[in-house]
């Protein structure tokens, strides 16, 4: 993925960014650029997100190295119809070029309509680079054999997928998925993306706050509530806090696999941000994953062998 930095291999989640909060978005960019990160991850369906970005720009400057990545073409919110057509995905870039106050670093298809096809999508996204809105692209959410024709469609047109979005956290995918049309991670999509140089920037990656307290519809049912203890019960012996143990593992179980990481308060992101680099954690992260998989049967990047969604 050659648009963006990625020297810190953490990726700064906005999606409760707002200019009525600048004082915190503010903040809370300073203490990721602080500890090294480059890459912002926005989205046209994230609410004023990319408005608050583009007053941090208007305010700060084109600040050297600072990467965005913005995604297009979801559902509509009120009836859950596609908007994967030329005239919705190319509204959608030329808004956020207009909201950020710059074209992006790399432009994401946010949800996948499997009746659109793949050779129209490239030709759509062939657009989008050439009109100067992004320098690479992308799909969040999408299956594996989808992604694969999407790529081998935009490779006729003289472009790749530079990188997938899709969730990967500890927590198993379960349950019903509060937004429709997500997808997880599994072991043959990340197997594919690793042959491709293709980096995952896994949404949720803390599985939204589950293990430290937020009970998510998202992931019911027993898998979850076993590996909240375990995870619970590796950190008390360690003498570390969970939340910081379940940092270092989302950023060190492949570098095919980028966490996206948010928190509102920037004590606690700076916390993570620390705790994803460092290698004291690394006794512990052994330890959770063999507590979590004693047979030594799971991927170690996923521990979920098969995905729900």
């Amino acid at each position: 993925m050659s648009a963006l930095d990625l020297s810190l291999p953490v990726v700064l989640g906005t999606g409760w960014f707002d200019p009525d909060v600048a004082g915190a978005v503010d903040a809370s960019i300073a203490t990721y650029l602080d500890a090294g990160g480059r890459v912002l991850d926005t989205g046209r369906v994230y609410g004023r997100s990319e408005d608050a970005i583009g007053d941090w720009f208007r305010a700060h400057g084109d600040v050297p190295g600072v990467r965005l990545v913005t995604k297009g073409g979801h559902p509509d919110l009120t009836d859950w119809l596609p908007r994967l057509s030329r005239h919705a995905v190319l509204a959608d870039a030329r808004t956020s070029a207009d909201k950020l106050g710059r074209p992006v670093d790399l432009y994401l298809l946010h949800r996948d309509d499997p009746a659109a096809p793949v050779e129209d999508l490239a030709d759509t996204l062939r657009v989008v680079v050439d009109e100067g809105l992004a320098s690479e692209v992308g799909v969040s959410n999408w299956a594996l054999d989808r992604t694969r024709a999407l790529d081998d469609a935009l490779r006729e047109r003289g472009l790749r997928l530079a990188a997938l979005s899709n969730y990967a956290g500890l927590a198993a995918a379960s349950g019903t998925p509060e937004l429709a049309g997500v997808r997880s991670l599994d072991a043959a999509t990340l197997a594919w993306a690793q042959a491709h140089r293709i980096p995952n920037l896994a949404w949720s990656s803390q599985s939204g706050g589950y293990f430290v307290g937020r009970e998510r519809s998202l992931f019911d049912g027993r898998e979850n509530v076993r590996r909240r203890g375990v995870l619970d019960r590796v950190a008390a012996a360690a003498g570390v806090r969970s939340d910081d143990l379940l940092a270092r593992w989302t950023a060190t179980r492949t570098r095919s696999i980028v966490p996206i990481v948010a928190s509102r308060t920037p004590e606690r992101l700076a916390r993570v941000l620390s705790s994803t680099r460092d290698a004291a954690f690394d006794p512990a992260v052994e330890q959770l994953i063999a507590a979590l998989d004693p047979a030594g049967s799971l991927s170690r990047a996923l521990l979920d062998p098969d995905p729900a969604w």
